[in-house]
């Protein structure tokens, strides 16, 4: 049961992990979320706030969303073991 329920958890990222990957901050994401352009769901008070990977995965896809970085080489992989 316990496996269970932490790969349920895998499947949803946080907005701090969304900033991160997208190399912005947690209130671009939030804004985001506020114009309906990324799904969310909301857990309860103000850090339950999950974002579906697969809604992110497409949410990057659909706006070509291309974080700034000096690294040209530097690909970040979105794929949950």
């Amino acid at each position: 049961m316990e496996k269970k329920i932490i790969k349920i958890f895998e499947e949803y990222l946080s907005i701090d992990e969304c900033a991160t990957i997208l190399r912005c901050h947690p209130h671009t994401i939030r804004n985001f979320i506020k114009n309906n352009e990324l799904n969310a769901i909301k857990l309860g008070g103000k850090k339950g706030i999950r974002i579906p990977l697969e809604s992110f995965e497409k949410f990057i896809v659909s706006k070509k969303y291309i974080p700034t970085t000096t690294k040209t080489e530097e690909i970040i992989d979105l794929d949950v073991k």
